[in-house]
């Protein structure tokens, strides 16, 4: 999508019965926040082996994103922290998701167009994930909310992990961790390699 730049970026994907789009090229989502993108390139990233120069600890990246639906507009809204608005979709957009949700997916993507003749990329850190937040890639306080807008922790047991290609990409459910960390999913793997 990038001209094979290799660069981690900030990316909305939508996918609607058997189409998929990505950022604003998506119908519906209107993006309102001015100094941070959709394409956004993520310069500040973790990477396995890195540490803080100040302490011998590993150097975590995070970026907390979540979205939501608003009890009185009704349109899903999409944070970046607990309090930056990004943007929303209109409930007319989303028609579909006036109930409640059968299921929730959390995810990443690892992407290299095929007519590049490019090997698939690395994803997470480029190794298979350990369960250690300063290895991996990772999802943290994986959690839902209600038609009251409260909010809930995922439990153990109430993931299911997928990869389309386990001998590419893994994902760990680590489960509850703690109320810092709440429920929590490792992912990482080396790509097609050559």
């Amino acid at each position: 999508m990038y001209g094979g730049d290799g660069t981690t970026r900030l990316f909305l994907s939508t996918e609607v019965e058997k189409t998929k789009c990505w950022n604003l090229m998506c119908g519906g989502y209107v993006h309102t926040h001015k100094s941070i993108p959709l394409d956004a390139p993520i310069t500040r990233v973790t990477r396995r082996g890195s540490i803080s120069p100040i302490e011998i600890v590993p150097k975590i990246v995070k970026i907390d994103m979540h979205h939501f639906q608003s009890p009185s507009t009704k349109q899903w809204n999409l944070f970046i922290t607990h309090d930056i608005p990004l943007g929303f979709w209109p409930n007319e957009v989303l028609k579909g998701l006036s109930g409640p949700a059968e299921y929730l997916e959390w995810g990443g993507e690892a992407y290299n167009p095929p007519d590049k003749g490019l090997s698939g990329p690395g994803m997470g850190s480029g190794y298979f994930p350990i369960g250690i937040g300063s290895h991996d890639g990772y999802a943290r306080v994986m959690a839902r909310y209600d038609e009251a807008a409260t909010y809930f922790n995922m439990g153990n047991g109430e993931l299911e992990i997928y990869s389309d290609n386990k001998d590419y990409y893994t994902v760990i459910d680590g489960g509850y961790s703690d109320k810092d960390f709440g429920h929590i999913a490792y992912w990482g793997g080396k790509g097609k390699q050559g």
